[in-house]
């Protein structure tokens, strides 16, 4: 007789995979969006200038300004005495 599209078993496996690769895609989409580092506006004109400086590398740009927070942190705790 007639079997409905998601009768057979070679098409739950078909779904199943769509749903677990929606949500993979979702979880992709929404670590990118959503999951940046959070910087002051004087931060991010460093940050252009830095791009600016090195070609657009932003792998260098985003070790000068892990090491420009420290300073800036350092900096900080030291005033505080």
């Amino acid at each position: 007789m007639f079997t409905g599209l998601g009768e057979r078993q070679d098409m739950k496996g078909f779904f199943v995979g769509l749903f677990c690769g929606a949500i993979a895609v979702a979880s992709v989409w929404a670590a990118i969006n959503w999951w940046k580092p959070q910087r002051l506006p004087a931060d991010d004109a460093l940050y252009d200038h830095c791009l600016a400086g090195n070609g657009g590398n932003a792998v260098a740009c985003d070790a000068f300004m892990r090491v420009y927070a420290r300073a800036k942190a350092k900096d900080a705790a030291l005033e505080k005495y």
